[in-house]
């Protein structure tokens, strides 16, 4: 089955303004020895004081204002009030955070899947009362947004294989999801690949797609219920979950063997790695392992 949907040439250029601090209750730039940190278990950023381990707040964020980041993080990420909206597309590095883009008035902007090279979100348009009108694919050359394919409902999940884009979408008939496919990257009609899909979750996984948190060939699906980042560098996927403590575990998981290892729990904030080491950043302390 083809979904034909007419591909338009809509861009949405960057700012060229000086805008305020892209988010409210937090600073443009942080001081020294502070980091900007994404905070998994409420969905927003957060300054972090590197030397003792705390959060710090200039003031508070509106209560239904969250931040959507891609599901293998990186540094773009976007802003928005659930039923005010004002979304912005943002730079977040550990030091500041930069407006890159302000959408218009009903207008959401949550990202969808990303590689080095490729940047995919989904613009979603609502009308007067906040109903969902239009969904559209676009993607970011890091100066403007260009549509790459409208939807036939807001997308769940993205993935990029080759030159494809994948989409799960929620199936009106009943509660599961189903698959659907572009033809390139460049966007065109989307063709549904599979249906009756128990989650919507998609990632990729050494050149396969991983559909419903299973890697082609493995032991088992992944405990991606919470949050998985795929690191393909490393041979692992790092599963962050709640604990029957009442907090969250972060756990390196083979895919391939199912095998695992407990990397931190406690109060987990957020979590970076480079070539030797996965810092875990705590309430109140951060931790260095080793992997």
């Amino acid at each position: 089955m083809v979904v034909a949907m007419m591909v338009t040439t809509t861009l949405l250029t960057a700012c060229t303004s000086a805008p305020a601090a892209p988010i409210q209750g937090l600073p443009g730039q942080a001081p020294a020895h502070h980091v900007f940190l994404f905070r998994h278990s409420t969905n927003r950023v957060i300054l972090y004081n590197m030397g003792d381990g705390t959060e710090v707040k200039n003031g508070d964020q509106p209560p239904q204002t969250f931040q959507y980041q891609f599901p293998n993080g990186g540094r773009l990420l976007t802003s928005g009030d659930s039923e005010k909206f004002g979304f912005k597309l943002i730079d977040r590095t550990n030091e500041s955070l930069t407006t890159l883009l302000e959408l218009g008035p009903r207008e959401a902007l949550f990202p969808v899947v990303s590689s080095d090279v490729n940047h995919i979100f989904q613009r979603v348009g609502h009308d007067e009362r906040g109903a969902p009108t239009s969904a559209v694919l676009m993607s970011w050359s890091g100066t403007q947004l260009t549509t790459l394919t409208e939807l036939p409902a807001s997308a769940v999940r993205g993935a990029i294989l080759g030159d494809r884009i994948f989409v799960t979408m929620p199936d009106p008939v009943d509660d599961s999801s189903y698959l659907l496919a572009s033809t390139s990257l460049g966007g065109g009609d989307l063709a549904v690949e599979q249906r009756g899909l128990q989650t919507p979750r998609l990632a990729t996984w050494r050149g396969s797609l991983v559909v419903e948190d299973t890697v082609p060939g493995s032991a088992a699906p992944l405990p991606c219920d919470y949050h998985c980042t795929f690191r393909e560098d490393r041979g692992d996927v790092l599963a962050l979950a709640p604990n029957s403590q009442g907090d969250l575990t972060l756990t390196s998981v083979n895919p391939s063997t199912s095998a695992s290892r407990e990397l931190a729990r406690g109060s987990i904030i957020d979590f970076t790695w480079d070539d030797t080491t996965t810092t875990v950043y705590l309430d109140g302390s951060t931790k260095e392992v080793e992997g």
